[in-house]
């Protein structure tokens, strides 16, 4: 039996779409808490540790290619990922033999979020929670550019500004009655696409269906996610997205004559 199954706990991404091979299966597994769009739960990047014991030891296990955790969880509206869920995630690979990759584009957001929300991390730089393996083969300039792009990238005031920024728009936002997905992130903001489009059922995609509206309006370029764990029969359900009712005077017939 091969191996070519990949326990995840982010919906969709730009990674985890693309797992290496078209006979792939995602198996998702998301915290519980990632379900509650409404929630302060700090940590819903976090991956379902019950589940992926259970896919680990379960029958199938022998399918199980790698473990993918994604730091901030971009699926899962760029949540965190706590440092105990990752240790405990990293132990259970180590313990049935199965490589853990982490997708960590985002370790910098991820990093000063568990300064601000992990106890155990809270006196903690963001520079003191992520450790980085040496780099090989590279020509000098090449190591100084990483080294100061992971300098300024784990700055605590650069990173302290980016979250100030976030938090405004969150507020401005939900003051202009806008459902976003809570709580705010550090490098976007996700609109609760489900609140925002009610008539358009979760199958017909109202994430995609509000991107396409938003740039045939404004000219802007979003994408939507789903972030609710999809039923079995629908994982790979495909789907035009619900087009949203143009306003009036777009919507008009044209005049005959």
């Amino acid at each position: 039996m091969g191996r070519d199954d990949v326990p995840s706990p982010e919906q969709r991404g730009p990674r985890t779409g693309r797992v290496g091979w078209p006979a792939a299966r995602r198996w998702i597994c998301p915290a519980p808490q990632a379900r509650d769009l409404d929630g302060d739960e700090p940590f819903k990047g976090n991956i379902d540790l019950h589940r992926l014991e259970e896919a680990l030891r379960g029958p199938d296990a022998s399918r199980i290619a790698h473990v993918i955790m994604t730091l901030t969880n971009n699926g899962e509206a760029g949540q965190p990922v706590s440092m105990d869920n990752l240790a405990r995630a990293a132990s259970l690979c180590r313990e049935h033999s199965v490589p853990l990759f982490l997708d960590a584009a985002r370790f910098a957001e991820n990093a000063w979020l568990v300064t601000q929300h992990e106890a155990a991390y809270r006196d903690m730089s963001p520079r003191q929670t992520e450790g980085f393996p040496a780099y090989g083969g590279l020509a000098g300039r090449d190591l100084e550019m990483i080294a100061r792009g992971l300098t300024e990238v784990t700055d605590p005031c650069y990173l302290r500004a980016r979250a100030d920024a976030t938090r405004h728009l969150a507020r401005l936002t939900r003051e202009a009655g806008i459902a976003i997905v809570e709580p705010p992130g550090l490098h976007a903001l996700y609109l609760n696409a489900g609140r925002l489009l009610p008539h358009i059922a979760a199958h017909r995609f109202p994430g995609h269906a509000l991107a396409c509206q938003l740039y045939l309006e404004g000219g802007i370029r979003s994408v939507g996610y789903r972030l609710v764990e999809q039923p079995p029969l629908l994982r790979h359900f495909r789907s035009k997205p619900e087009p949203v009712p143009s306003r009036p005077e777009y919507g008009s017939a044209p005049h005959e004559g």
